[in-house]
């Protein structure tokens, strides 16, 4: 082999050595890149895609004016007001408002806007007597301490008395619950003179909420079972509890008597699966959508309240941004169980919905409307919400 051949050999070899070094650093590239892709996906899937609607808010929030803000929240449910209208149907702020200041019932809401009445027509059905009037106009508020109350009378630790003044507003449950700490630390410390043990060695301390009601409140879980499902308000069962009205006649006060349907109505063919026209089943999933609006605009302001409450308990000098964000942390859990409860409800609605439309050739527009309002009237009051409080 001459000296040619070797040289040849030896630039051979170092680039086969070559190929091999830069074959092994693109698996390490490739294996680095891989690593980092699937860390992407799996950050991705188990927190942006979660959170993409706080995201969006948290964004709005940080470049959007609140004034704008405001607007985009009104601009969202005229969408949704306009691609009713194109549908057929009759929706608008004046309905809705109607409808959460108890001028008029679901039912009522979905004969509007399905145009079997007008609203007006409505009202003057409602307004029989001026007493009849102001009792269908209740409104059944979520006040989660007392919510709360009711739960802790159920579990006996304060008396039918306690819950009675919690529900009427003369007592906060906080204020009961520090009360029955001190009788039974009182209790506690005079059990060794006052007979602490009787004849078959139990103890005679009574435990707060065990002991008979001094008044004679009392409540029935029938009674306890509707407050929680929003059926009767605070005062009501108070007044329940207190023997001055029956379950019955609270229910009675908060329902508002159904006007006939106007005779002249547009109908369509009768839907086998309810007995309702298309239209009507229509109407109601729109008008289920507002339903849900106002339930859950209702919890969240009653929270939102509650957070004030407790801001404004504080001593002049701990009121500050830090505790502002410890009270929204501590209610943060609520909040987004609430969302995801009524995320679940709006898909039902939504699904629905669109089948029906579907089912009957329908164009679907109205359905994508109603995603597309939800999602942006969300986002943008969760951005508002960070305007007004979160500086």
């Amino acid at each position: 082999m001459d000296e040619k051949d070797v040289i040849n050999n030896n630039e051979e070899k170092e680039q086969e050595q070559t190929k091999k070094r830069f074959s092994k650093t693109k698996i390490v590239i490739l294996s680095i890149a891989g690593t980092l892709l699937t860390a992407l996906i799996i950050f991705i899937a188990a927190f942006v895609v979660p959170n993409w609607g706080n995201i969006k808010a948290a964004w709005i929030w940080m470049t959007t004016s609140k004034e704008d803000i405001s607007k985009n929240i009104t601009a969202a449910r005229q969408t949704a007001y306009d691609a009713a209208k194109n549908a057929g149907y009759e929706m608008n702020e004046d309905i809705y408002n109607a409808y959460i200041n108890g001028k008029i019932t679901e039912q009522q809401m979905s004969d509007i806007v399905a145009k079997k009445y007008t609203l007006e027509e409505a009202r003057k059905m409602n307004s029989v007597t001026q007493s009849q009037q102001t009792q269908a106009s209740q409104t059944v508020t979520f006040t989660p301490s007392k919510a709360d109350a009711v739960e802790a009378y159920e579990r006996n630790e304060i008396t039918a008395d306690q819950l009675s003044l919690i529900m009427s507003g003369e007592k906060t449950l906080d204020e009961v619950k520090s009360e029955n700490q001190v009788s039974e630390n009182t209790d506690v410390e005079g059990e060794t003179q006052d007979n602490p043990e009787s004849d078959d060695g139990t103890n005679n301390t009574q435990i707060p909420g065990t002991s008979e009601s001094s008044n004679g409140a009392a409540f029935s879980q029938d009674a306890l079972d509707a407050y929680k499902k929003g059926e009767i308000s605070d005062s009501q069962l108070a007044e329940i509890g207190n023997n001055n009205k029956t379950l019955d006649q609270a229910k009675q006060e908060n329902t508002v008597q159904t006007p006939q349907p106007n005779t002249a109505a547009p109908t369509s063919p009768p839907a086998q699966s309810t007995g309702q026209t298309v239209d009507d089943q229509i109407a109601a999933l729109i008008t289920r959508m507002y339903v849900l609006k106002a339930e859950y605009e209702g919890k969240v302001a009653g929270i939102v309240e509650q957070m004030k409450a407790d801001y404004s308990k504080l001593p002049a000098e701990q009121r500050n941004k830090t505790a502002k964000s410890n009270i929204a942390t501590e209610y943060m859990g609520v909040i987004n169980q609430m969302e995801a409860q009524c995320d679940g409800q709006v898909d039902i609605v939504v699904t629905e919905l669109r089948t029906i439309l579907k089912d009957n050739g329908r164009d679907t527009a109205l359905a994508d409307a109603i995603v597309s309002t939800y999602a942006t009237e969300k986002e943008n009051t969760k951005a508002y919400y960070l305007s007004t409080y979160g500086d």
